[in-house]
């Protein structure tokens, strides 16, 4: 009851300092809006074939984990570019994680081209190799527009969990060369995006403690996070918290190009412990600061967990594509 009553004054307090139109606490069993339904059945019944596939194709020279699989759909292109990045702790899971098929499957049936990412582990390299190889990705895909039927000026990343992060970090760091590490490929090109999606991922690692406390979890109860986040960066956060903040995307705020806008929408479960769900609360509260309030969409879902099946219905990835391309 305690824990229930900490997440309710959170989210009010949430609710209450953000725009109305940024955050929405959304039932776990609730209905889909009947004109989300049907827009879900439209989307998969003229849902395009694709028409071509390309499977582990390189787009860095820095490591063999850095490629990518590519699905174009039947149609004559420019196709806007819809890049997906799993989730697995910085360290586990690939590309052909069962979670990212379902996004696979809805951005193709709203007519994008899917780029599905894998990239380099913490067992490879330490931060920033992963934000770099992501960074690397999507000059390829700038690189390579013409071959490949991709809009060049039309790119979203999408990322699951650790996913989340990397597509936060890529979405919101496009200015910071030092964060590219070690990927030189297409160095001529500049690699900023359109729109962000960001389910459930961490964002600030040295906050995670605070986070925990806030939705009323001590963090002793579950370490796994911190493990994970300390293991990302190759040191223990705690012991250099400045060194740590260097993962955090509001230390360079200040370097966002001029006129700086994306559409960014987030999701996440207030029954969430292993990324505590006010990760995503104050994200789109420092986000509000820099972008305009309708550009940024907040969905809480109450009682979902981790990874949990409701993120992946065609009605909750439905309400996406509908901010996305409204």
């Amino acid at each position: 009851t305690e824990n229930t009553e900490t997440e309710i004054e959170t989210i009010d307090a949430a609710a209450e300092a953000a725009n109305d139109e940024m955050i929405t606490l959304t039932p776990k069993d609730a209905e889909a809006d009947e004109e989300i339904k049907a827009a879900a059945e439209d989307a998969e019944k003229n849902a395009p074939k694709v028409d071509k596939e390309y499977t582990n194709v390189r787009y860095a020279s820095t490591s063999p984990a850095e490629v990518c699989d590519i699905r174009i759909p039947e149609g004559d292109g420019k196709f806007p570019v819809m890049v997906t990045i799993h989730g697995g702790g910085f360290v586990l899971g690939d590309k052909d994680d069962n979670n990212i098929e379902p996004i696979l499957e809805a951005s193709l049936a709203h007519g994008y081209a899917t780029v599905n990412a894998e990239y380099r582990g913490y067992d490879e390299a330490p931060f920033p190799v992963a934000v770099a190889d992501i960074k690397g990705l999507i000059r390829f895909i700038k690189a390579n527009a013409d071959q490949y039927q991709f809009d060049a000026e039309n790119i979203t990343v999408w990322g699951v969990s650790a996913g989340g992060y990397l597509a936060a970090m890529t979405a919101l760091t496009s200015n910071v060369a030092e964060l590219s590490a070690d990927v030189y490929d297409n160095e001529g090109y500049i690699g900023n995006v359109q729109a962000l999606v960001d389910f459930f991922g961490p964002l600030k690692f040295t906050a995670t403690n605070d986070y925990y406390r806030e939705m009323g979890v001590s963090p002793e109860q579950d370490t796994s996070l911190i493990n994970f986040e300390s293991s990302f960066l190759g040191f223990d956060m705690n012991t250099d918290l400045t060194k740590a903040n260097q993962s955090w995307w509001g230390t360079y705020v200040d370097r966002l190009p001029p006129g700086f806008d994306i559409k960014v929408w987030i999701s996440h479960g207030t029954a969430d412990t292993n990324v505590p769900y006010p990760e995503s609360v104050h994200f789109a509260r420092e986000l509000s600061t820099v972008l305009p309030a309708d550009h940024i969409h907040l969905e809480l879902v109450e009682g979902a967990t981790h990874t949990d099946p409701i993120y992946y219905t065609p009605e909750n990835l439905e309400k996406v594509f509908q901010f996305l391309q409204n």
